[in-house]
């Protein structure tokens, strides 16, 4: 009994190729995923060092956030709270950190918009 000669149609060889193909299409992937997930890390720390400022209407109250949005500062201009009413002062105060929150989030979707933009659309709604 004599071996038969190799084959290009063998199915074997062909299964070889689709795993080999595979295998290659699924690292060229991971190195992707794993090219942005660096990027990713590298814009988070970015944004993390900026600082936001806003003021409410009244520039009675002054707020500061990082990047990720935490409160860094808050402050108060010291004759309001002598002659505001609390309530009033607080709706100042609320103004002031969202205005901050709201343009540290503008930053991290541009920032993020280009990486990831089914996360962060264009337009800004998500």
């Amino acid at each position: 009994m004599t071996d038969q000669p190799y084959s290009s149609r063998d199915p074997i060889d062909g299964l070889r190729r689709s795993l080999t193909n595979t295998v290659g299409d699924l690292t060229r992937m991971q190195e992707a995923i794993d090219a942005q997930l660096t990027e990713v890390r590298t814009r988070t720390e970015e944004l993390r060092t900026r600082r936001f400022e806003a003021s409410a209407d009244s520039r009675r109250a002054h707020a500061v956030v990082d990047g990720e949005g935490f409160l860094q500062e808050l402050r108060i201009d010291p004759g309001s709270l002598r002659s505001s009413h609390p309530g009033q002062l607080g709706g100042e105060i609320v103004q002031a950190v969202s205005r901050t929150r709201a343009a540290a989030s503008e930053e991290n979707r541009k920032t993020f918009q280009g990486l990831m933009p089914a996360m962060f659309p264009a337009g800004g709604v998500s």
